[in-house]
């Protein structure tokens, strides 16, 4: 999607992510990419399960972000554990729970939320830990 100058603001792809059975999952989005300053931020979706919901996710976020300083890495990956009596149990990356280079969680939460919905499985985690 581009905005009224012609700039690309956003992109998604889809049915190149892994089902349960090993094979691409055709009509479901595979990553999203959001532009902003002319950084990319993009949430791919890296397996679902039989029933077709995502069972892990990976956040990528671009450098040249001050607030990302000291992390170990770029990306970060969400797993999604579906329980047969409703619950979902949440693992999220720990070098973004922890914090990094002076900065709270809260603002690296807040940087990585520019991604885009798929990333709400990790927001969710935060706030109920009370972090956002």
């Amino acid at each position: 999607m581009a905005d009224g100058a012609g700039q690309v603001r956003s992109r998604w792809e889809y049915d190149v992510t892994p089902g349960a059975d090993g094979n691409p999952v055709v009509g479901l989005p595979s990553s999203s990419t959001t532009v902003h300053d002319g950084l990319e931020y993009t949430t791919r979706v890296d397996a679902y399960d039989e029933a077709l919901r995502p069972t892990s996710s990976t956040v990528v976020l671009p450098d040249g972000l001050d607030v990302l300083t000291g992390l170990a890495g770029r990306e970060f990956t969400t797993t999604v554990e579906y329980r047969i009596d409703g619950s979902v149990r949440l693992s999220a990356a720990q070098n973004l729970m922890c914090g990094c280079a002076g900065q709270s969680v809260k603002e690296v939460v807040r940087a990585t939320d520019r991604c885009c919905a798929l990333t709400r499985p990790t927001a969710t985690l935060d706030r109920r830990q009370g972090m956002v």
